[in-house]
């Protein structure tokens, strides 16, 4: 358990990924814990592989006590335990992961304090007064995450390290529409293996996250998928009998929105609004740090939003902003009045969700790119005066932000459940 006075590893760990390499003495202030609580805490994440000592330059030029040639023990089987780490997280975090079983969650913490700059800020920007103290860092190479997209036309699996950095991305292409459950996580299994083998799997295995284009329960049950043809599912079931470790699986417009705001520091500032342009085009919403669910877990579900004038019309929100809209078929190349129709469906998403940033994802990114100020002259109109409008960007992890996405889920519960 954390100690009464808010020191756990999970605190520590966040404020680092937050904040990059910073001293023992910020670290106290920044937590408002003491130098000798400090102290035991950053020793006990030493010593269990997680943080290290960093070198860097100081402001006047010399190099901090450095430790470049300093080699940390590797990492055992099972970890030493960490100081207020609870048995739950202690248990279910060794090298190989958490028992199978474990089931699904709502991963996203609330945002460590952060104090400008977001993650990996630079600590020569920070004010030093007197000998400055050595630099704690996470070590990235501690602990590795799966994160997989299942999508209509590929499989994608990227491998993550503890500080967010993706160390390797695999795909293959073809078609999965038809195919049953077996044999599409067949080949993932597959290819999750050859990523592990070609990129590095290095340290504690933080399990696999995986997205889907289909409606899903909170439980990793997909209702629907009907690009696939997958319906009533129990998908996050069907991939403990294939991985060992933490199983999550979630939406894959949902773990867009969810890589973004957790990976890039300036999405954390606020609301954000993925939307995932692709064969369909799927909807997901961060807002006070966790993935907004609804109900049914089917929140953010704008692609089958009616937007026909007639009511004898079924025309959806997809069907004219998606790949369906593409002219002539097999083209990315889309109608002249595309623009409008897609700031028609933000402008309705963003009266909805009031985002402070909209994120552009998948397939048709780069065609977003190039005609941004298009679709923001038309957003700016549908909004009435005074309504804030919002931030209009493309994604950080273009085409793979899905699979990115999926394993940021696994990252932030990492963090999270060290902080129990």
């Amino acid at each position: 358990m954390a100690d009464p006075k808010g020191g756990n590893p999970g605190r520590v760990l966040g404020y680092l990924f937050a904040e990059g390499p910073t001293s023992r003495a910020d670290l106290a202030r920044g937590l408002g814990l003491t130098r000798a609580a400090m102290t035991d805490l950053v020793g006990s994440l030493i010593a269990a592989g997680l943080l290290e000592e960093d070198t860097v330059r100081s402001p006047n030029g010399l190099i901090r006590d450095s430790v470049t040639d300093r080699r940390l023990p590797a990492l055992a089987a099972k970890p030493p335990p960490l100081v207020g780490l609870s048995r739950e997280a202690d248990q279910g975090w060794g090298r190989g992961g958490a028992a199978r079983g474990s089931r699904p969650g709502d991963p996203s913490p609330q945002p460590p304090p952060t104090r400008g700059g977001g993650a990996f800020a630079s600590h020569a920007n920070r004010t030093c007064l007197g000998r400055p103290g050595q630099l704690i860092r996470l070590r990235p190479e501690s602990a590795h995450f799966l994160g997989a997209e299942i999508g209509v036309e590929r499989l994608v699996v990227a491998v993550l390290d503890l500080a967010g950095t993706v160390r390797g991305r695999i795909e293959e292409r073809g078609s999965l529409v038809g195919l049953d459950v077996a044999t599409v996580l067949g080949r993932l299994v597959r290819l999750a293996e050859t990523a592990r083998d070609r990129h590095g799997a290095p340290g504690l295995a933080g399990g696999i996250g995986v997205s889907v284009p289909g409606f899903m329960t909170r439980g990793g049950v997909v209702l629907s998928a009907p690009l696939l043809g997958w319906r009533n599912v129990d998908l996050a079931d069907a991939l403990r009998r294939h991985f060992d470790g933490p199983i999550m699986v979630e939406n894959d417009a949902n773990a867009t929105a969810h890589g973004e705001w957790h990976f890039v520091p300036e999405h954390r500032t606020g609301d954000l609004l993925a939307v995932v342009l692709a064969n369909g085009v799927g909807c997901g919403v961060v807002a006070d740090g966790r993935i907004l669910r609804g109900a049914h877990g089917l929140a953010g579900e704008l692609g089958h939003m009616p937007i026909a004038a007639s009511p004898d019309d079924p025309t959806n929100w997809e069907a004219r902003a998606g790949l369906l809209a593409a002219l002539p078929a097999g083209t990315l190349a889309m109608p002249d009045d595309w623009p409008l129709w897609l700031a028609r469906g933000l402008a309705t998403a963003a009266y909805a969700y009031d985002p402070e940033t909209i994120v552009i994802a998948g397939e048709l990114t780069d065609l977003f790119v190039a005609r941004r100020e298009e679709v923001a002259t038309h957003l700016r109109r549908l909004l009435v005066p005074g309504f804030p409008m919002p931030a209009l960007v493309a994604a950080k992890f273009g085409a793979d932000g899905c699979a990115i996405g999926a394993a940021s889920l696994l990252h932030a519960r990492f963090i999270e459940l060290a902080q129990r």
